[in-house]
């Protein structure tokens, strides 16, 4: 129903909600880091680039949010990176691997599991909260050795475009990835390393 979340805002006056909403903002995310640069235009960039980042990876078009955003929300924001960390592992619990990605905007043909590298850096990083790190420890296994279903995708004959990782049995077995595969280098630094 339309009604249902009429609380979250206990005044329709907009002055007020949006003071409300730049405090939280402040508080929770952008004073999180001390900036001593005064040069405004460079502020505006570094405030708007933080701003985007922690509006989290499924609500922004691009790839490899692991490489960054993740390390730098399980800085500034960890109970947001527990949950995620939590999710990560709910997904591999339903659906025997922790996903290479949730964002709907990915695009397909991924190599490797992003996943692993956020539980990863979560556990090197010391998050607490309720994680259970031995099914942290399993997924991240799961993810290593076991070959994911194909999902058949026409673009990506090759193996899984779902799971990623469709070159393990030949990179297990050559301890390279062969041409066989399509992006077989890419494969072998990614899917071996």
């Amino acid at each position: 129903m339309s009604y249902q979340f009429l609380d979250e805002i206990p005044t329709w006056d907009l002055n007020a909600t949006v003071k409300t909403a730049k405090n939280e903002w402040n508080e929770q995310v952008l004073s999180k880091i001390d900036v001593t640069h005064t040069n405004e235009t460079q502020l505006e960039m570094f405030y708007t680039g933080l701003y985007s980042t922690t509006l989290i990876s499924c609500r922004r078009i691009g790839r490899d949010t692991f490489r960054c955003t993740h390390a730098l929300i399980t800085l500034i924001l960890p109970k947001r990176q527990i949950e995620i960390v939590k999710s990560l592992i709910d997904i591999w619990r339903h659906e025997l691997h922790a996903r290479r990605t949730e964002s709907k905007l990915q695009r397909a043909g991924a190599r490797r599991f992003n996943a692993d590298n956020i539980l990863a850096d979560a556990c090197v990083k010391g998050l607490q909260g309720g994680i259970n790190w031995t099914d942290v420890y399993l997924a991240m296994k799961t993810n290593a050795e076991v070959l994911p279903h194909n999902t058949f995708d026409s673009e990506y004959l090759t193996g899984s475009t779902k799971e990623g990782r469709s070159a393990l049995p030949d990179g297990k077995k050559s301890g390279f990835v062969t041409p066989a595969y399509g992006r077989s280098i890419s494969k072998t630094v990614e899917v071996l390393a």
